[in-house]
């Protein structure tokens, strides 16, 4: 796999995810108010982190295992 697959997998979840939040109803601006927004505002974060995938996050580092 690489970045670009892998980002348009993950973009397509979260266009799902966001869909079934936007069914949730609002009952609050912040989200120590609401749910919803705790949810959405989570879910932005995944996305900025998706963004970031790069095709060298999939080569595999076995250095990790010796530490």
């Amino acid at each position: 796999m690489n970045a670009t697959k892998f980002k348009r997998q993950a973009e397509t979840l979260i266009a799902g995810l966001r869909h079934l939040i936007k069914k949730m109803p609002q009952k609050g601006n912040i989200p120590a108010e609401c749910q919803r927004m705790t949810l959405q505002e989570a879910l932005n974060g995944l996305a900025r982190a998706v963004n970031g995938v790069k095709d060298e996050d999939f080569i595999e580092n076995n250095d990790h295992e010796n530490k």
